[in-house]
């Protein structure tokens, strides 16, 4: 999926489910320039490390997840999207790299840890949260 850009989209999240819980589905979209994600519902473990490696950009829209969601890219966004974790020791959303990163009008629903950001490198993160609501 080298320098492509990948839309997945449903009807509905309550009816399209994209289920990435498999061993080996953790990078599917290796080196794409951008994913996003419409009106569906993505499942994923909740280990570590497991998102869309060098991904340029990652969009999650009228969605709903379930696990952790681990963002490489440099840009990252969701809006109206629910995050829901029932492990009390994971995070809705992992942060890995520098850049921006938005969430607008998203409800995470958290058993006590909704988004973390880790950083190791020079450039810091940019990270607007607007209109959410945690639980």
């Amino acid at each position: 999926m080298t320098d492509r850009t990948l839309v997945i989209q449903g009807t509905d999240p309550d009816v399209t489910v994209i289920d990435m819980t498999a061993a080996g589905s953790s990078t599917p979209q290796y080196n794409a320039q951008s994913v996003t994600f419409k009106n569906v519902t993505v499942k994923r473990n909740s280990g570590a490390y497991g998102g869309l490696s060098h991904t340029g950009e990652e969009h999650f829209e009228n969605s709903k997840v379930y696990g952790t969601i681990v963002t490489y890219a440099p840009v990252f966004s969701a809006v109206n999207t629910e995050f829901y974790q029932t492990d009390p020791s994971k995070y809705n959303v992992h942060i890995y790299a520098e850049g921006r990163v938005s969430f607008d009008g998203c409800k995470f629903f958290c058993a006590g840890k909704s988004i973390y950001a880790h950083h190791e490198h020079a450039t810091p993160h940019n990270i607007s949260i607007s209109n959410c609501t945690f639980n």
